[in-house]
């Protein structure tokens, strides 16, 4: 099957809110370090080196800052960054650029011309002296996608000067970009506040608001890089959603009841999220993992031999269950006394993860014993059916052919299949039919305005594929797991970057006759292209795209 590589896509981090939140609140203290990427996209993306970076808050709080000077909107509001000024080269050089020839191979996808610099020569936009290609505001971001064949340090300048006819308070503005090590595109996000000027008026201090921007421009320095820039545009506010995360721990302290939680670690909490509301920015509430989880047998919870401590309890345990829910009503129900709120009612509490690294299909799993052992098996069996070699959900609307390797999900507002769906023919649950022609991938559709996806206005439909690095090596092993061999794989070789995904090989029909248009999205959740729908049984056809992640049809 053909392979596409991407990179991660992660946006750029600058700290600027976050700082301004930990001065207000001394208790906080940061330190930082780098940030690994997780997940990859089918999508341009970005190098991740020197751009993320994660902040940790004195405790078990951490914070992934995925922006900076956000724009100070209600929380619980968002919205895409406002578009100043773009330009792009689908339809040529634009006129009176200099240094530049036009770049119509090696493009990223879906894009039909990039400037490419001569040789020796910088790449020069052209001018908008009097009113400017745009006007200078608080929170400005230079955007462009860009590549080199040679990669080194180069610059990035605007000029500046009041609006108007007359050379007035004219300063260039300088900024060092990121520099990347090899000839992939990248997206390139700059701060307008990382701009400074290096002769005018204005020299050592950002653009100033008011200010027009008449031309921008690269410097190599006479050094042959080889750049390519594909898309300049400008933006106020950064890409993707502000948020920090508080990792916690509320299980009860030696001495407390089982249903009573930790309210040093509840108050830490409550002034985090005091603190982030101000700044615009959300918070992520994780109040349980496993591993770090204080409780024990002796607090009436079920016995798992010691193996593997909690994990996977909180799954099937009705004490702990019952225990789990009084803490989350301990901490969300009662009033915050730094904002006035319970946390229940605070639109800046954007995400309650429920619970953290554990599932009864991890590898912790194969430990649990004991009376705890007992009691899964005894609740499994209800779900187990041995003869068709299916285990179904409570409701029945999630059944895992262990089998076949297929699990479906089939409830009104999400429909979908994941495992090796090319052996499977046709999927069709109750209003979605998929086939796929990859060994293994995994669909969803899910309506995005709460209604059954047979009358939904929106639906969000979306595509995993197999991802590997290059050079990725196993080799069939046999393993022995108490009394009976168990037939595995043994990885010999990790592989390289960089990461290759399997292209999509998918087509689904939709129960809904409604349906009219069909999006592809980007990172950001943008839209970038149209896709066809076909009329078919009474409902719409989507051939989904094999380079394409997302995909929203309305």
């Amino acid at each position: 099957m053909p392979l596409r590589y991407e990179r991660p896509r992660h946006p750029r981090v600058w700290g600027v809110q976050w700082a301004r939140a930990v001065r207000r609140h001394a208790d906080a203290q940061t330190s930082r370090q780098p940030h690994a990427p997780t997940g990859n996209r089918r999508v341009r993306g970005t190098d991740t080196r020197k751009t993320i970076r994660t902040f940790l808050l004195r405790g078990t709080a951490t914070a992934i800052l995925s922006g900076a000077r956000c724009v100070r909107a209600q929380p619980g509001a968002t919205a895409a960054p406002k578009v100043l000024f773009s330009e792009d080269f689908e339809n040529g050089l634009p006129g009176n650029w200099e240094g530049a020839t036009l770049l119509s191979e090696g493009l990223p996808a879906g894009s039909t011309g990039a400037a490419c610099a001569k040789p020796g020569e910088d790449i020069k936009s052209n001018h908008a002296w009097a009113d400017g290609h745009f006007t200078v505001e608080d929170g400005l971001y230079f955007n462009y996608w860009a590549r080199f064949d040679s990669a080194q340090w180069y610059q990035a300048f605007v000029f500046c000067k009041a609006k108007g006819q007359e050379a007035k308070d004219r300063s260039l503005y300088e900024a060092e970009p990121p520099v990347f090590n090899d000839t992939d595109w990248h997206l390139v996000s700059i701060p307008f506040a990382d701009f400074k000027a290096t002769m005018g008026p204005n020299q050592g201090n950002s653009p100033k608001p008011g200010e027009v921007c008449w031309t921008y421009f690269w410097s190599f320095q006479k050094r042959n890089l080889g750049m390519a820039v594909d898309k300049v545009w400008v933006t106020k506010g950064k890409r993707g959603v502000n948020r920090v995360r508080f990792h916690g721990n509320f299980t009860p302290k030696e001495g407390q009841a089982l249903a009573e939680t930790d309210k040093d670690e509840r108050e830490q909490l409550w002034r985090l999220v005091a603190a982030m509301k101000p700044e615009g920015l959300y918070t992520t509430f994780s109040p349980y993992w496993a591993a770090s989880s204080r409780v024990k047998p002796a607090m009436g919870v079920l016995d798992s031999g010691g193996e593997v401590g909690n994990h996977g309890l909180l799954f099937f345990d009705a004490k702990l269950q019952a225990a789990y829910k009084s803490w989350l009503k301990q901490v969300l129900t009662e009033k915050n006394p730094h904002t006035g709120l319970p946390l229940a009612q605070d639109p800046a509490l954007a995400i309650i993860q429920l619970q953290n690294e554990d599932s009864l299909l991890f590898w912790t799993s194969q430990g649990t014993k004991g009376a705890a052992a007992a009691e899964l098996r005894r609740q499994f069996a209800k779900y187990l059916d041995e003869n068709a070699k299916t285990i179904r959900s409570v409701t029945g609307e999630l059944t895992w052919d262990y089998a076949n390797g297929v699990c479906t999900l089939n409830a009104p507002k999400a429909q979908g299949v994941t495992g090796f769906l090319s052996k499977g023919g046709t999927f069709k649950l109750a209003d979605v039919e998929i086939r796929s022609g990859n060994e293994y991938a995994s669909v969803l559709a899910v309506s995005m305005d709460d209604q059954p996806l047979s009358n939904s206005g929106k639906t969000l439909v979306q595509v995993g594929t197999t991802e590997r690095p290059p050079g990725w090596k196993t080799r069939p092993v046999d393993s022995a797991v108490e009394k009976e061999t168990r037939k595995g794989e043994l990885v010999l070789n990790f592989g390289t970057k960089p990461w290759q995904i399997v292209e999509g090989e998918v087509a689904l029909t939709i129960a809904n006759p409604s349906l009219k248009a069909a999006h592809v999205l980007d990172a950001n959740g943008m839209s970038v292209k149209d896709v066809p729908l076909e009329a078919a049984g009474g409902g719409k056809r989507l051939t989904f795209p094999p380079d394409a992640m997302c995909v929203v049809v309305e």
